[in-house]
């Protein structure tokens, strides 16, 4: 009974430190770990990005480019969307028809007629103008043409540093993995000091 009952009792302590483990195989696992990987955005930071900057390229005010954004996300529980919804708090949003997500990339809809897509660079294969290092980008296509970009910021865990310094002095490589643009993930890792960081990944 002894590995069971160690089995149970471990997992019981590692939920109420809302650690939930799939498979308890994974804590025998755990004697041999060499290397971690971190998620970045709700792992490394806290979870919550804010709008720092919404940049107009096209014949649209700020507000429609705001209301847009947040039309196309309303359904959606991504930070990210949350953060563009938050922004849109108080415009009258339009309506959108045929909402499709794409994980991993972004949404797209249809509003007035007009084909509307809000997501990365590559899910909308439009280059985007100079971006701040440290910032996610997000950009809005209408019809195909880049009307705008909103600038994102999200703020690192302050117990971030010393949970990966301790990791790092149990001997394990620490690792950085992320669907943000690789230019943000690898001003993350810098902050961090992770060497080792990949961003432009699907959630696959």
């Amino acid at each position: 009974l002894a590995t069971p009952v160690a089995l149970t009792t471990a997992l019981g302590a590692a939920a109420k430190h809302g650690l939930l483990v799939r498979n308890a195989r994974a804590f025998d696992r755990l004697a041999h770990l060499t290397d971690l990987a971190f998620d970045k955005t709700g792992t490394l930071t806290e979870g919550r990005p804010e709008v720092q900057e919404v940049r107009v390229l096209a014949e649209l005010s700020s507000a429609e480019l705001v209301g847009l954004a947040g039309a196309l996300e309303r359904d959606s529980e991504h930070p990210l969307a949350k953060a563009l919804r938050r922004q849109a708090e108080g415009l009258a949003l339009p309506t959108v028809q045929d909402f499709r997500a794409f994980p991993g990339g972004g949404v797209h809809g249809e509003v007035d007629g007009r084909s509307c897509r809000l997501g990365s660079a590559a899910f909308l294969e439009r280059p985007f103008p100079e971006i701040p290092p440290h910032c996610t980008a997000v950009g809005l296509t209408v019809e195909g043409l880049l009307v705008g970009l909103f600038l994102l910021g999200d703020t690192p865990r302050a117990e971030g540093a010393s949970v990966l310094a301790e990791l790092r002095q149990q001997g394990l490589e620490l690792h950085l993995l992320s669907g943000d643009r690789p230019e943000a993930v690898a001003a993350a890792a810098g902050a961090f000091g992770l060497a080792s960081a990949l961003g432009g990944l699907s959630p696959e």
